[in-house]
């Protein structure tokens, strides 16, 4: 996951730190959507 980071801040130079966070958390949620039987606590919990 950091690796993945440097790779999206590398390519967006002008990238705040905030934006990054904001693109894994998107990430992260569409990886999640992929198992929608979770509920929205094991969701978090994950």
């Amino acid at each position: 996951n950091e690796e993945m980071g440097s790779v999206i801040f590398n390519q967006n130079q002008n990238i705040s730190s905030q934006d990054i966070i904001q693109i894994s958390i998107r990430k992260k949620v569409d990886d999640l959507s992929e198992y929608p039987k979770l509920d929205e606590g094991e969701i978090l919990d994950g």
